[in-house]
């Protein structure tokens, strides 16, 4: 069971701190390039253009720099019943905490799984292989129930057939 916390709460750190690269390198991929159609409608009709002075036909025609961000946002994800609570001040403070700590987590995170590894690898070589068939055929029945049990909770249950209204029989 601590096993398993451990792991789930490790892997939310992974997923916060993946979210907060992806948000990072969004911006610059995204925000660098303008489609072919939208710099097609930035450009007038050619009646149009004749119609407009030289200068406004020049300024429509080119693009208008974007104003550049003074102030980075760093994204992330609170956590549980947070939102609701914080201040913008403290969720970008709660967000550069999870950053810093991801750069730390991640490698510890890798130690964790290669050392549980190790433990089960180890674990595994005292059985016999009588034993270690016996396991195999555990996991294989588990597994098997557990995706009939999924499948059974996926699957509306069928409604039973009502029983057909009976007839009285004819009074004299």
């Amino acid at each position: 069971m601590r096993r398993q916390i451990a792991v789930r709460a490790l892997s939310w750190v992974g997923l916060a701190s993946l979210v907060a690269l992806a948000a990072a390198a969004l911006p610059s991929i995204v925000g660098g390039e303008r489609s072919a159609s939208a710099a097609e409608a930035a450009q007038p009709a050619a009646g149009e253009q004749k119609a407009q002075p030289a200068a406004e036909a020049a300024k429509e025609t080119t693009p208008s720099p974007k104003p550049a961000k003074t102030k980075e946002v760093a994204q992330g994800r609170l956590p549980a019943h947070f939102s609701g609570v914080v201040t913008d001040e403290q969720r970008q403070k709660i967000y550069a905490i999870q950053k810093d700590s991801s750069a730390k987590i991640t490698p510890l995170r890798r130690q964790l799984e290669s050392l549980i590894k190790e433990r089960d690898e180890k674990i595994w070589a005292l059985l016999t292989p009588e034993q270690r068939r016996k396991v195999e055929a555990l996991k294989a029945d588990a597994k098997k129930a557990g995706k009939a049990k999924q499948d059974a909770e996926t699957k509306p249950a069928k409604p039973a057939k009502k029983p057909a209204k009976e007839v009285p029989p004819e009074r004299k």
